[in-house]
């Protein structure tokens, strides 16, 4: 798991448990990476966030078990 994945795990808060949660959490990463995407001006730096962000939601998906195990701590 990479640091952003992390640092996105602990700055995750919700009162929804299972599955609820679960989709919170994706809601949250991509507002997390549409929000750096929106702050910056070039076109090529909003490219390369939406990419990440892309990368990031196919590997949450792909990992859906570890990922819910992780957010239950």
């Amino acid at each position: 798991m990479n640091k952003e994945l992390k640092q996105l795990l602990k700055n995750f808060e919700s009162n929804s448990t299972g599955k609820e949660r679960f989709s919170d959490f994706i809601i949250h990463c991509y507002h997390a990476f549409d929000d750096r995407s929106n702050s910056k001006k070039s076109g090529k730096s909003i490219n390369k966030y939406d990419i990440m962000r892309q990368h990031l939601i196919n590997y949450l998906i792909d990992n859906e078990r570890a990922i819910t195990i992780e957010l239950s701590r």
